[in-house]
């Protein structure tokens, strides 16, 4: 009996994503203008300035910042909009970001975001997670992540409240910047 011979098929990786230039935007987001808030602003700045370019096949085209706001709501954020913006205009193809609570701090605009930039052709790395959507598989564990810092945010929202509430009843003043400076 002669055997079958096999049939191998190869399946090419998209256009979009192999051999190309990668016209970067880096997001840098910080949600309060603490001291401590405002360095790590900075260092996500100074890093994205001065290693994107570095990169293989990369050139940094703009860094989107929004500073001292909130990531569970992205019709808020100027900085991320611009630059979803301009993903859809053609002029960004590749988005960096420290992390991916610094991207968002929303599961549902985070996976939707995320599936519309990938269907124009546009992949988001998240740094610390080192999750990149270029890659297949990458959804789910970017779910798992964006969950948990939606979580998070929920955490932190829900501790601040507790403890306004906490110096009110005890009489204690509870604004956490004086007025007018007094």
């Amino acid at each position: 009996m002669a055997q079958a011979q096999k049939q191998v098929r190869i399946i090419e990786p998209l256009e979009r994503f192999v051999n190309r230039i990668n016209l970067v935007g880096c997001y840098a987001r910080v949600s309060s203008d603490s001291e401590d808030q405002l360095n790590s602003y900075n260092n996500q700045v100074d890093f994205y300035e001065s290693n994107v370019n570095s990169l293989e096949n990369s050139k940094l085209v703009k860094i989107y910042t929004d500073e001292g706001i909130t990531g569970t709501r992205m019709d808020k954020r100027d900085g991320f909009l611009q630059m979803i913006e301009d993903c859809r205009k053609g002029l960004i193809n590749r988005i960096i970001t420290k992390s991916i609570s610094r991207f968002a701090r929303n599961i549902t605009e985070t996976l939707s975001v995320v599936r519309e930039l990938k269907s124009i052709g546009v992949s988001v790395y998240f740094m610390t997670e080192k999750i990149d959507t270029a890659k297949m598989g990458s959804e789910m564990m970017l779910a798992v992540y964006a969950a948990c810092a939606e979580i998070e945010s929920k955490a932190i929202s829900n501790a601040q409240k507790w403890a306004f509430r906490t110096r009110s009843k005890e009489g204690r003043y509870n604004q956490p910047k004086l007025p007018y400076g007094y």
